[in-house]
């Protein structure tokens, strides 16, 4: 994905196959990391330390529980 002219690597980890909503997790990230609201399904979060986590920001589905990582 690219967010502010990055290109940013998504990362699918602990299983083997990708949440059927793990799309529309990329896509409420790009809006908030654009600075919109992505609504309530999705809750956004960013890492107090990236190199320690491993991840930057990250979407959880409110429903579902699928999480969407962006390192």
């Amino acid at each position: 994905m690219t967010v502010g002219g990055d290109d940013l690597v998504v990362v699918v980890v602990q299983g083997t196959t990708v949440p059927t909503d793990a799309q529309q997790g990329v896509a409420a990230l790009e809006i908030w990391l654009g600075g919109g609201d992505p609504g309530d399904t999705w809750a956004t979060f960013t890492s107090d330390d990236p190199a320690a986590d491993g991840w930057r920001w990250a979407a959880i589905n409110q429903e579902t529980g699928t999480v969407v990582y962006i390192r």
